[in-house]
């Protein structure tokens, strides 16, 4: 599974080392939480076998939820 993190648009004058590496840090500490909070996020989704199965258990639509294969889902 991919994960997209968007990261923030800004320009440094990439010949100045110091500024890159300030650059660099900062969007790493970004990304870095954000694949934290998404994990984190995806270990809490209630499982289900199917969209039949999560919406029989009471899962309205528009909620996520994910398969045992690890897909994430959204209850239609």
């Amino acid at each position: 599974m991919s994960i997209v993190v968007p990261i923030a648009k800004e320009t440094y004058d990439r010949r100045d080392e110091q500024n890159f590496r300030e650059w660099s840090r900062r969007n790493l500490a970004q990304a870095t939480t954000m694949a934290q909070a998404f994990n984190e996020a995806f270990r809490n989704l209630p499982e289900y076998a199917d969209d039949t199965a999560a919406g029989a258990a009471g899962l309205v639509a528009g909620k996520f939820y994910r398969t045992a294969i690890g897909q994430v889902m959204v209850k239609l």
